[in-house]
C-alpha cells in the first residue's frame, strides 16, 4: 500500500507541473502544448475546444508558413489570381508596431504576391495578415495596413479552418487601377497556415 500512495504522490507531482524539466532534463520545445491549456504566451496550441492549432498533434510550430490565394473578381467581369507566401512574424523584433495594430491577433504574417498587377490594377507585392482563432476551428482573417505613419486593423472575414488547416474567407474592397480608374472587386481568399 505504501508503494502504490508514493507511486501516485511521484506521478501527482510529475503532472503537476508538466512544462519544467524532470532530472535535469528540459523540454526540447518549449512552445510544446503538454497540459491542452491555451497558454497565453504560446501562438498557437489550444484554440478553445481541445484542438491545438497544428491539426492535433499537441506541438505548435513557430514561425508558421502562410500559403495561399486570392482570387479578384472585378465588377467589369475581369478576374485575377494572385499566389501568396509568407511566414509569421508575430514576436520577431522589427514587427511590434504590426503586431500591436491587431491585439486579439494570435499570429501575425508578413505575406509576398505575384504577380504586381492584375486586370490593369497594380497590387501591393508585400501585405500583413493577421489570424484570431476564435475556438472550435472558427478564424477571422485580418488586414493590417499603414496610413499616415500609423498601422491600422480591419477584419476582412470569419473562416473555418479545416484539419488541413486551410481557411476560405472573403470580402470586397476598390482599387485604382493603372487608368486611374477606381473600381470595385470581391475577393475570395484561400489560405492554408502550415
Amino acid at each position: 500500500m505504501t508503494f502504490s500512495v508514493l507511486l501516485f504522490g511521484l506521478a501527482a507531482c510529475v503532472y503537476e507541473n508538466p512544462k519544467e524539466s524532470v532530472d535535469g532534463i528540459g523540454l526540447e520545445n518549449p512552445d510544446e502544448d503538454l497540459d491542452g491549456v491555451d497558454d497565453p504566451n504560446n501562438n498557437g496550441g489550444d484554440d478553445g475546444d481541445g484542438s491545438s492549432s497544428d491539426g492535433g498533434n499537441g506541438t505548435t510550430k513557430y514561425p508558421r508558413a502562410w500559403v495561399g490565394q486570392r482570387t479578384l473578381l472585378f465588377e467589369d467581369g475581369c478576374e485575377g489570381l494572385l499566389e501568396e507566401t509568407g511566414q509569421e512574424v508575430t514576436r520577431e523584433d522589427g514587427f511590434e508596431n504590426i503586431a500591436a495594430a491587431c491585439p486579439a491577433c494570435n499570429e501575425v504574417y508578413q505575406i509576398r504576391t505575384t504577380p504586381d498587377t492584375v486586370c490593369g490594377a497594380t497590387v501591393s507585392s508585400e501585405i500583413y495578415r493577421g489570424i484570431i482563432r476564435e475556438g472550435a476551428g472558427l478564424v477571422t482573417v485580418v488586414r493590417l495596413d499603414q496610413a499616415g505613419g500609423s498601422w491600422y486593423s480591419i477584419a476582412l472575414d470569419d473562416g473555418n479552418r479545416d484539419e488541413l488547416n486551410q481557411v476560405e474567407y472573403e470580402y470586397s474592397d476598390t482599387i485604382n487601377r493603372e487608368s486611374g480608374e477606381v473600381i470595385n472587386y470581391d475577393v475570395i481568399g484561400l489560405v492554408t497556415l502550415e
